[in-house]
């Protein structure tokens, strides 16, 4: 397992208690997200036991950090805050397809500077990460990022 790499911003005394409290849960989700690298993929899956689809184990993480989560990415795609690639966050979630469907939904883990990672689960490889902004894969299919964190 890759350790987690959070970088932290400079805590100003201005700063909310709401905020660091979702700086905080943002850094579980991750953490979280990542104890479930190498989780084997199946279509519909939702738990580490029989194995995640994209949604199920974006639903999973969620679920477990207090915020329920369910449904298909299309579904999840509508929840929250809409965010542009240079606005997210780790503990955000971000979405893949085309013009015609969303098919991927996955967790930001590391948004610094230009380079964006993400936990997913994928077809391919079941629960990894990928940096997807160096991805010519990734990039010609993202669409756009939500906050379901925030309040």
């Amino acid at each position: 397992n890759r350790p987690y790499t959070y970088h932290k911003t400079k805590k100003s005394n201005t700063k909310s208690s709401a905020k660091s409290s979702s700086s905080s849960l943002r850094e579980d989700i991750v953490n979280n997200a990542l104890k479930y690298e190498g989780i084997k993929y199946r279509s519909g899956g939702k738990t580490p036991d029989t194995g995640f689809d994209c949604s199920g184990f974006t639903g999973y993480i969620f679920t477990q950090n207090g915020i329920p989560l369910s449904g298909p990415s299309h579904k999840l795609a509508e929840l929250g805050k809409q965010k542009s690639k240079k606005e997210l966050m780790p503990g955000d979630l971000v979405f893949f397809g085309n013009e015609e469907r969303i098919s991927h939904v996955a967790i930001v883990s590391d948004a610094s500077g230009d380079e964006i990672k993400v936990v997913h689960a994928t077809t391919s490889a079941g629960v990894k990460i990928d940096e997807i902004t160096g991805s010519e894969y990734w990039t010609s299919r993202f669409l756009f990022g939500r906050d379901v964190i925030s309040k």
